[in-house]
């Protein structure tokens, strides 16, 4: 009897210390608080390097706004959460399609996610903002630039979305965005305020700012499984019952970073009174620094001039050293039938008609000599963009290939021309010779012996698709289209959109340096022309060449 009433006493002792600590969960449903029963381990996956929002340490330990928010909800609901670790973010949308975890405590509402997770009420606010090293004034300064964003994230959505074409590089962490920006591999990042900051402060970088706010900001939910309806409305009963002291104090702790706007800075403010009491020495440095900067880009586009024609030169010697072989071989032909007919003649008493024969077939040897000689001189010579009225461009073609007929005889390579009767042009004529040489020795180096050239020229009226090439086309515009297309191994895949980089081949070293490509299509595009390069559907190379004409 004694020892029954002691366990009596301990059980009544034990209900009350349940009923003083134990979560009375008052403000829920009997069905929600059932369904808690039911549930009482949540899993979830963090973004591990999300800070201040959340991470995970190298201890596995769970940290971050999120984290502060989640302590306060589990106190709240007698309920576990269970950290699953993702490798980075991507990999934590992953587990959230697949359901291999419940919940996303630190997720933005987009169109995709919404197809797989349901969403609480927004517990946070998330400024966009744009950073980057150069003075870009907002997104529309964009076009055509480099811009970072964390793949999956909901700016990779909203820039991708965009009215502005940018050039989109995913990263797979928010720190790999940042020394991206940092060093000038891509032109700006796009990410909220307060992650960016921090990185930026922990790394100690200097050189990235505040370009501009974006208008629009990202509402911060918790995601949770489609199936799990019951705990999205206990999460958002949750959430309500957190005071805004609570909430300050979450923020106040984990984003201590205050980023100030440059136009509101008080230093600036007391700048500019100086300046206006400085008006007329503002107006001097003004004036001087006008003129250093008009100077300076004067040098600078010497220096460009110069390092473009360098670069034209360089890679004009790469062709003349590929047809240094042709040459001595044109050359050492003719000189022979000279040394053949010096031979004969010397053995002769008189010239006969046998004699003259031979004096003109050395008459021949040595004209076809004479020809080959300067036309590699005239093709070799340095100079600046000549253009000339009423060219030829088919006779730019047939010279071309008479330069490098030889590595055609050497290799037994075919060659098919289809040349129609074009309109004059106004060209450079020299210029556009460099072109089509390096055209036919990538076609040579590219076939194996017996191959086949094929060069054909037409006129041509522009669609739609092809008018977009280049700013100079339009569609209905009559161009001059020549084709050369050869029957090599054709370009892997990952390699044809860099054969238009400077110094990038595909050849040996030692036997090009990368630049014949590159100087090609810029000359062509100095003749308000484009220049396509593309595997052919049967195999090989085929190369496009579109100039303008008028009628």
């Amino acid at each position: 009897m004694k020892n029954l009433l002691w366990l009596l006493l301990f059980t009544v002792t034990m209900c009350f210390f349940q009923l003083c600590f134990a979560s009375d969960r008052s403000f829920l449903t009997p069905e929600e608080r059932a369904w808690l029963e039911a549930h009482p381990v949540i899993s979830i996956a963090p973004d591990p390097d999300g800070l201040p929002y959340e991470c995970l340490d190298s201890d596995g330990t769970y940290r971050g706004i999120s984290a502060d928010y989640l302590a306060i909800i589990a106190d709240e609901l007698a309920v576990r959460f269970q950290v699953v670790r993702a490798a980075d973010w991507s990999g934590v949308l992953a587990l959230a399609h697949s359901k291999a975890v419940d919940m996303l405590p630190v997720v933005a509402l987009t169109e995709k996610r919404d197809n797989i997770l349901s969403f609480t009420e927004p517990y946070l606010k998330v400024p966009g903002v744009l950073f980057s090293t150069e003075a870009f004034t907002g997104v529309e300064d964009l076009a055509g630039k480099k811009v970072a964003v964390v793949a999956g994230s909901v700016w990779a959505d909203l820039i991708s979305h965009h009215k502005v074409d940018v050039v989109v590089i995913e990263t797979e962490d928010l720190r790999t965005a940042v020394d991206m920006t940092a060093m000038g591999a891509v032109d700006a990042m796009i990410s909220d305020l307060a992650s960016t900051t921090e990185i930026i402060s922990k790394v100690g970088i200097t050189n990235l700012r505040v370009v501009k706010y974006l208008d629009t900001k990202i509402d911060v939910r918790m995601g949770v499984r489609k199936d799990w309806p019951e705990l999205v409305t206990i999460l958002n009963k949750t959430l309500a019952t957190v005071d805004q002291k609570q909430r300050d104090e979450i923020r106040k702790r984990w984003i201590k970073v205050v980023d100030i706007p440059w136009w509101q800075d008080s230093t600036l403010h007391t700048f500019a009174t100086l300046i206006v009491g400085f008006f007329v020495l503002v107006i001097l440095v003004v004036i001087i620094w006008n003129r250093a900067l008009a100077r300076q880009v004067q040098k600078r586009s010497d220096e460009l001039q110069l390092a473009h024609q360098q670069l034209m030169q360089a890679a004009k010697l790469e062709s003349v050293g590929q047809l240094a072989a042709g040459v001595a071989h044109e050359v050492k032909n003719p000189l022979a039938i000279i040394r053949m007919g010096v031979e004969y003649l010397a053995g002769a008493p008189d010239v006969e008609e046998t004699e003259q024969e031979i004096l003109a077939d050395m008459e021949d040897a040595v004209q076809r000599a004479d020809t080959v000689i300067h036309g590699l001189l005239d093709f070799s010579r340095d100079q600046k963009l000549s253009l000339k009225a009423g060219e030829d461009i088919n006779e730019v073609i047939r010279q071309s290939l008479q330069l490098v007929d030889h590595e055609f005889l050497k290799k037994q390579i075919s060659v098919t021309k289809n040349l129609v009767e074009l309109p004059a042009l106004t060209l450079d004529f020299s210029k556009l010779q460099q072109v089509f040489v390096n055209l036919f020795m990538n076609s040579i180096h590219a076939m194996e012996k017996k191959g086949e050239l094929m060069v054909s020229s037409t006129r041509h009226i522009l669609s739609s698709e092809e008018a977009g090439f280049s700013e100079e086309f339009h569609a209905g515009m009559n161009v001059v289209q020549i084709r050369v297309r050869d029957n090599g191994k054709g370009i892997a895949k990952k390699e044809v959109d860099r054969v238009f980089d400077p110094f990038y081949t595909t050849k040996e070293v030692g036997e090009g340096t990368g630049l014949g490509l590159s100087v090609s299509r810029n000359i062509v595009e100095l003749h308000h022309g484009t220049l396509q390069l593309a595997n052919c559907e049967k195999g090989g190379v085929c190369v496009t060449i579109l100039l303008p004409f008028r009628k």
